[in-house]
């Protein structure tokens, strides 16, 4: 059920999930962000959709180039776990701005601006419940079950004592190894730095 998915995707990507935590309390951002990347990714960093979306935040090219990450032939920030986190929460930033509540800027971020935009015009509201409508439809079943599932991984997490405070035991399993970022300079061979710390 949604408590075992939720246990396997933390556990199965336990350093992204303890490095998203983390970012998530730098910044200030909702909890709800690292839902938000679970469901779009299952908190894989080298997911990409038939659409190009890519990363754990399945932004596409030129809104990830918009909220500040390269994307080019030689480099694609949107797997960089804290760069693309960034690049997410402004982007959710920017949406929550426009429509003044987290819940639409989730939408938002699914579906794009017009098609929520039209959705709240159709329905006559913004309320929460009247958008999720399945019978009216003023949302893509996408986009209805997106919310849906966030919300749903938001309650395991409270239901399931999964609270992912950097003491959760989910956050320190393979012996606490969380991923930590260090700056080499240009050119460094792989290798060199792959026998530093003693991996191939």
């Amino acid at each position: 059920g949604d408590r075992r998915q939720f246990k396997h995707i933390v556990t199965s990507q336990s350093h992204n999930a303890y490095l998203v935590k983390t970012e998530i309390d730098n910044i200030e951002a909702p909890e709800f962000l690292l839902y938000l990347a679970m469901v779009e990714s299952h908190l894989k960093n080298t997911v990409t959709s038939g659409a190009s979306a890519g990363g754990m935040w399945q932004l596409m090219p030129t809104t990830a180039k918009n909220f500040g990450l390269r994307v080019d032939s030689a480099v694609d920030e949107r797997r960089d776990p804290a760069a693309s986190t960034d690049a997410a929460f402004s982007y959710l930033l920017h949406l929550k701005q426009n429509f003044g509540k987290w819940y639409l800027a989730l939408m938002a971020y699914n579906c794009g601006d017009g098609a929520l935009k039209r959705a709240i015009q159709k329905a006559g509201t913004d309320d929460l419940v009247t958008l999720l409508d399945a019978e009216k439809k003023y949302l893509p079943a996408e986009t209805r079950n997106f919310v849906i599932k966030i919300l749903r991984a938001a309650y395991t997490a409270k239901d399931a004592d999964f609270l992912m405070s950097k003491d959760s035991s989910l956050l320190n399993i393979n012996g606490g190894l969380k991923l930590v970022k260090v700056k080499v300079p240009g050119g460094t061979n792989l290798a060199q730095i792959g026998d530093s710390i003693g991996l191939s």
